[in-house]
C-alpha cells in the first residue's frame, strides 16, 4: 500500500515530464533530469490532496477538483528549488502530491 507523504512544489518541467512523458525540448542540458530527484520507492501525481488545499478553497470545502477560482495548486513565481530535480532556476511552481510506502 501506499499513502500520501505530502505535497511537493515542482518545476514547469517536471509537471511536463508527470503528465506528457516530455518536458521543453530546449531545457538545457546541465540541468538535472526533470522528476530525477524522486527516489524509486516514491511516486507522484499532479496536483494535492483536498485537505491540503487553503480552508477557504472550494476544492477543501466542497471537494470540487475542478473550482476554477482555486488556485492553491500554483505558485506563479517562486525563487525556490524544484523538489522534483533540484533546479534553482526562478520560475511557477505547481503541486504534486508525494506517495510513498505505509510504514
Amino acid at each position: 500500500m501506499e499513502s500520501v507523504i505530502g505535497t511537493i512544489w515542482v518545476c514547469v518541467d517536471c509537471m511536463l515530464m508527470e503528465a506528457n512523458g516530455e518536458c521543453d525540448p530546449d531545457r538545457p542540458a546541465d540541468l538535472a533530469e526533470p522528476l530525477s530527484a524522486i527516489d524509486g520507492g516514491y511516486r507522484v501525481t499532479l496536483g494535492m490532496s483536498s485537505e491540503a488545499h487553503d480552508g477557504e478553497c472550494p476544492v477543501r470545502i466542497e471537494g470540487d477538483h475542478n473550482a476554477a477560482e482555486c488556485d492553491c495548486e500554483r505558485i506563479e513565481f517562486s525563487q525556490g528549488w524544484c523538489e522534483g530535480c533540484g533546479t534553482a532556476l526562478a520560475g511557477s511552481r505547481h503541486a504534486m502530491t508525494l506517495w510513498g510506502p505505509d510504514a
